[in-house]
């Protein structure tokens, strides 16, 4: 699944929105309403991982500096 393409929930085909410039929002092979972010999406599990990292890292940064103390 390339990043301009969105699969469809129901039919699992992918739908490229240059294809169908006319309407974008219904899926080329099924015509039910393509979802703005495919929930098995990799980006935005990715991105929830990037930010709970870098919490988890601030407050174990900051845990080394206030403990000894």
């Amino acid at each position: 699944m390339t990043k301009s393409s969105r699969k469809c929930l129901y039919c699992q085909s992918e739908n490229n929105p240059s294809k169908n410039k006319a309407n974008n929002d219904l899926c080329n092979n099924c015509g039910m309403t393509l979802p703005k972010k495919h929930p098995k999406d990799k980006h935005s599990k990715l991105s929830f991982f990037i930010k709970a990292f870098w919490i988890i890292v601030m407050f174990c940064v900051f845990m080394v500096l206030y403990l000894p103390r």
